[in-house]
């Protein structure tokens, strides 16, 4: 669905006529690209879970992060079973002139770095959160499918009853959304069942 769409339901939700004033066809349509921007930092919703998998090669200790990449949830060295850990850039420091098993990344601008230094090829399994897109003109859709549009409609309603000062559908459009939150949150986001997990001490490759 596109934002011309979208924007009916919108006021719908709100009960505003079509001729309110107080909120024109443009502001319905900021207010859109203003959930749009809040739904993918709020919560890990299934549609914007992504993956991607690819091989850094041994030497190598960095990878471009996806152009609609938010945030990582989880890395994994499926082949073996090894879960990467999360880490500090200023902890791995020390670890990337060690030559081993890729047992840590950070995430700094638009990169992961992997430490230590990968001693042999390594298939990496990265899940990540991707942005949403917005729509700028009345043909472009946004990645939610329509079985999720509410989302979008309640996060955009959210944002105008909260500049309409209106307690009372705030309090309904949140209780909404945190039961969308619950019926979605088990979607797409489950950690694989790996049978080596990170260590206290780094293991390395001989």
């Amino acid at each position: 669905m596109n934002r011309t769409e979208i924007a009916p339901l919108v006021r719908e939700r709100l009960g505003l006529p079509a001729d309110d004033n107080r909120v024109n066809n443009t502001a319905v349509y900021i207010a859109i690209n203003t959930a749009l921007r809040r739904i993918p930092k709020d919560f890990d919703w299934n549609w914007l879970v992504d993956s991607e998998t690819f091989t850094l090669l041994a030497g190598t200790t960095s990878r471009v992060i996806p152009a609609n990449w938010l945030r990582t949830l989880w890395i994994t060295a499926p082949d073996v079973g090894f879960e990467i850990r999360n880490s500090q850039r200023r902890a791995m420091l020390k670890w990337q002139p060690v030559s081993g098993f890729p047992q840590l990344f950070s995430t700094e601008g638009r990169v992961i770095t992997f430490a230590p230094t990968p001693s042999r090829d390594v298939t990496i399994e990265h899940q990540f959160v991707r942005e949403e897109v917005q729509l700028n003109d009345d043909t472009t859709e946004p990645l939610c499918p329509d079985s999720y549009i509410d989302i979008i409609v309640l996060y955009a309603a959210l944002v105008i009853s909260t500049k309409l000062r209106d307690a009372v559908m705030l309090a309904s459009i949140k209780s909404e959304l945190d039961d969308w939150k619950n019926r979605d949150k088990e979607s797409n986001r489950a950690k694989p069942n790996l049978s080596i997990r990170v260590r206290n001490q780094i293991r390395l490759w001989c």
